[in-house]
């Protein structure tokens, strides 16, 4: 139907799509974007959605020590501690960012092109994160070429100061770090794929390897000659300089973060090799420059078949199901390999077509839910799913009396429990869990399983804080007056919320039964002639939240 030559009218979205479409798009169920949804229609929200700009981090003043550090090495007290700045700034911007599909690709990039501050200075990794947000929407080239001459990654994987062997320097060994996982984790895999994904095999059933060691050899080689810069590599008179001069405790060897890796000029004299590579069947020319030698690496990497179903796969699981099939996977890839106008790697082309896929929208229906379909909220999801429901404005996680001087970090933010999945937190670069981890007992594949352990389910059920004052930046009221109202109102909120309005589900009777104490609970709470008086403690609703959400009904996005 059109009004009045207006745009024609979206198809009716009921609660179940709407809230469905948020969980893919968006860190978690919101009744305002809901409510969006169900004005645009879903591709006109997609679409609104990939334009949205950017929402970036600050980190600059951590590029100065004594903004946060005593001459004793003692931690200020603070807003944000040293080490949770930009975790903390990351999970605020995933609960109320507008940009909310943009940062889902962001998060899943980041464990996609991994760096950790366990291995690189936290700083670093704000300039990383601001990098896939300004590139996240872009061609996947740009986003491996910013990747690469990252200085996050170049310190991360060693590419930076990875230097060819040469008469002047003839220990210099190219560093293959960099180079294996950019073949391996990054863009193509271990094993040649069919564009569905499904590996290829030899005459006796056995997996094609796609590189072999040679590759990696060649492609270090190619690589070489990058080196971070510092501060005492930048002109004096430089906007940049000054700004570090303006810090006391800034040092010459303090390295930049900002920009890119630089091309060795000084030692040793031929830091790059210039000679002829071959890369998985393509030569690369002798005589070409660094930069040159890096856009041929990225040309033969985007022309690779195996490229587009190995990052549709791996995008796929991070935004809609742990196990797509065959067909889901060759669909996207093959709008990876091509949007419709020739481009390879068109990151919006490739998103959009994962959320709009028949596969994914099939569960529109309750009734066509695809089998298997779906994936387990990590931590960080769990977390920013269930402030969203709340309307907060950012993470409730500040001291509401400010911090005790005697802590080692006295900071008024603080981060929430998630172990083994806190924003660049990851051990290894292999990310927080394998994308092949198999569920025990069954023939399905979940990441996030990995992390549902006792340490997970006691940081989902801490989600939400016990002291009110926290929840000033959240619309904490309606569970309140929903406890005094009655147990269904209650139950209904809580799944009205974030159980997509399900009528009914498992655990419906045991909430029910829960939910009748509650009143008593709180009330006992805020009882002054009680031995439990606490005016702001709100655990008995706190408590009540946390248990409702353990189970699949918001666990598993479906």
């Amino acid at each position: 139907a059109t009004i009045m030559g207006s745009e024609p009218c979206p198809k009716y979205i009921d609660k179940w799509v709407a809230s469905r479409v948020v969980e893919q798009t968006t860190f978690g169920p919101n009744p305002e974007d809901e409510a969006e949804i169900r004005r645009l229609g879903i591709e006109g929200w997609v679409d609104q959605q990939l334009a949205t700009p950017p929402s970036l981090i600050e980190y600059k003043d951590m590029a100065c020590e004594s903004n946060f550090f005593t001459e004793q090495g003692r931690h200020k007290p603070t807003e944000y501690s040293y080490w949770e700045k930009v975790p903390i700034q990351m999970m605020d911007h995933f609960v109320a960012a507008p940009d909310q599909l943009r940062l889902r690709l962001s998060w899943a990039l980041s464990q996609l092109l991994v760096v950790s501050s366990r291995d690189i200075d936290h700083e670093g990794t704000g300039a990383y994160f601001n990098m896939l947000q300004r590139f996240g929407f872009t061609n996947y080239r740009d986003i491996l070429r910013e990747v690469t001459l990252s200085p996050a990654m170049g310190v991360y994987l060693d590419n930076a100061g990875s230097y060819a062997t040469s008469e002047e320097c003839p220990d210099c060994i190219p560093n293959e770090n960099y180079s294996r996982e950019l073949l391996m984790l990054f863009t193509l895999g271990v094993n040649q794929l069919k564009m569905d994904g499904t590996v290829k095999t030899d005459a006796q059933g056995r997996p094609l390897e796609v590189f072999k060691q040679k590759d990696v050899m060649e492609l270090a080689r190619a690589l070489t000659g990058w080196r971070i810069n510092r501060v005492g590599d930048l002109p004096l008179n430089s906007a940049k300089r000054q700004f570090y001069n303006a810090c006391p405790s800034t040092k010459d060897y303090q390295v930049v973060w900002d920009g890119h890796l630089a091309p060795e000029t000084q030692w040793p004299p031929q830091a790059h090799d210039p000679g002829a590579k071959e890369l998985l069947g393509v030569n690369i020319p002798a005589g070409q420059g660094i930069r040159e030698d890096l856009e041929s690496v990225l040309d033969i990497l985007m022309n690779h078949p195996n490229m587009a179903p190995f990052v549709s796969h791996r995008l796929i699981q991070h935004l809609t199901t742990s196990n797509p099939s065959p067909d889901y996977i060759r669909r996207v890839a093959e709008v990876f390999a091509d949007n419709g106008e020739g481009v390879s790697g068109d990151m919006k082309a490739v998103v959009k077509a994962i959320i709009m896929d028949p596969e994914a929208r099939a569960g529109d229906d309750p009734k066509r839910m695809p089998r298997n379909f779906g994936r387990i909220r990590d931590l960080v999801q769990h977390h920013t799913g269930v402030w969203r429901g709340m309307s907060c404005t950012r993470m409730p996680t500040r001291e509401p009396e400010g911090p005790d001087p005697s802590d080692f970090a006295p900071t008024w933010r603080f981060s929430p429990q998630l172990p083994n999945n806190e924003p660049f937190g990851s051990r290894e670069v292999f990310n927080f869990y394998p994308p092949d981890n198999p569920v025990p007992g069954m023939d399905l594949i979940s990441p996030e399983h990995m992390i549902l352990d006792t340490q997970g389910i006691d940081a989902r059920m801490s989600s939400v804080p016990h002291d009110i004052r926290q929840l000033d930046v959240c619309d904490f009221d309606p569970f309140v007056d929903a406890v005094h109202k009655s147990p269904e109102a209650l139950v209904s909120l809580v799944s009205e919320r974030y159980l997509r309005g399900r009528e009914d589900f498992d655990h419906r009777g045991v909430l029910m039964d829960m939910a009748e104490n509650v009143p008593n609970t709180l009330a006992s709470m805020q009882d002054p002639n009680s031995a439990h008086y606490n005016p702001h403690n709100y655990f008995a609703i706190a408590s009540f939240i946390g248990y409702s959400l353990l189970g699949e009904e918001y666990g598993v996005v479906r």
